[in-house]
């Protein structure tokens, strides 16, 4: 059985949105050297963890879990552009929960 890169996935998708890795720290009230660690695979984030690294970065958590999905992004510009419209749409979606007043 393979081992997931739960790690580097988040650092893939990560970077595929553009977003920088002391900014998504922040975001998540963690230092840069933990996120860092995750991201190399040196530290195994919890559930709750991963939830909250997913809501930040409106992906849904199971983008993690993929064992392939390093190789398809890579590959794969469809899912590349797949992700960011997705990620566009969950921002969209927040955007009418606050105009909505349901947070």
């Amino acid at each position: 059985m393979t081992s997931l890169n739960v790690g580097q996935n988040i650092k893939l998708f990560r970077e595929n949105l553009g977003i920088k890795q002391k900014d998504l720290a922040e975001q998540l009230g963690v230092s840069v050297n933990y996120l860092s660690l995750l991201e190399h695979n040196n530290r195994e984030p919890s559930l709750a963890f991963l939830k909250r690294i997913s809501k930040a970065m409106k992906v849904p958590i199971t983008f993690f879990l993929i064992d392939s999905i390093q190789n398809n992004i890579k590959v794969n510009p469809n899912l590349r552009r797949a992700v960011a419209k997705l990620r566009a749409l969950a921002l969209e979606m927040e955007k009418l929960k606050k105009a909505n007043g349901k947070e």
